[in-house]
């Protein structure tokens, strides 16, 4: 999908279905009920400029998450920081009671680091959910 000039609704998509020829009512509201998860995801993105599907291609895949975890200062927080540094994360704020992590990675790498924090206490955690891009073709610099 590719919208440069600003949002579109579905209904305007229904409409120039219709502008076709006639179609059935029922098949409508199906079509309706079925990407309406679709349309409550897009109405939420100030702008859609690109989606392409690049399972085929070469690409590089990444979650990015951030995660608040119970870590009051001496042994917990120490194992904390070690646990962070295994998984190639970094600590981006301290608390007096608790530490603020961002880590980086594959799926799989998020969610095994989750399963160590939670022993800790996960106070908070937000996830970008996947987000890709596809390998340059020439030779890597």
């Amino acid at each position: 999908w590719l919208f440069e000039k600003g949002p579109i609704t579905w209904d305007q998509v229904l409409a120039r279905w219709r502008r076709r020829g006639p179609m059935n009512e029922e098949y409508v509201r199906e079509l309706q009920r079925g990407y309406e998860q679709v349309r409550k995801q897009l109405d939420k993105i100030v702008t859609v400029v690109r989606v392409d599907d690049i399972s085929a291609e070469d690409h590089v895949e990444r979650d990015l998450m951030l995660i608040k975890v119970k870590a009051p200062a001496g042994g917990q927080r120490t194992e904390i920081r070690e646990l962070v540094e295994i998984f190639r994360g970094r600590i981006v704020d301290v608390g007096d009671q608790e530490v603020m992590i961002e880590i980086s990675g594959k799926e799989g790498k998020i969610e095994a680091f989750i399963d160590r924090m939670r022993p800790y206490g996960i106070l908070e955690l937000v996830r970008t959910g996947r987000i890709a891009m596809v390998r340059s073709h020439g030779e890597p610099r």
